[in-house]
């Protein structure tokens, strides 16, 4: 950046949810060796719900978007930054899973700035 310019992003965290730890993407693709050193830090964590789902009793199972609110909560506080004016949460995946899961438990938290992406 040019001295004196204003640092638009200053931190950037990933939290990837994914059905199993076998879907998820490498860390270097979060995290490329080209951008060893960027001013911008970055900070990537992976949750994979069915692997905890299939932990959780068979009865359970109908109500499995309660349960994977459940399961989401505590990753995104770990994840992100506490909500703030200055805190923009970009939201991508499947249409239902971003309707019936992200969008309630970011909204329990607090994230008011929440852009969704299809």
């Amino acid at each position: 950046l040019p001295r004196g310019a204003p640092r638009l992003v200053a931190d950037v965290s990933v939290l990837h949810v994914v059905r199993s730890m076998g879907e998820r993407l490498p860390d270097t693709w979060y995290q490329p060796v080209i951008e060893a050193g960027s001013p911008v830090a970055c900070h990537y964590q992976a949750l994979a719900t069915s692997e905890l789902l299939s932990k959780s009793s068979a009865a359970a199972a109908a109500g499995q978007a309660r349960i994977r609110c459940d399961q989401l909560q505590p990753a995104v506080r770990d994840a992100f930054p506490a909500p703030a004016d200055d805190v923009v949460i970009l939201v991508c995946g499947p249409k239902a899973f971003v309707a019936e899961v992200c969008q309630p438990v970011l909204g329990d938290l607090g994230y008011e700035h929440i852009i969704e992406m299809w």
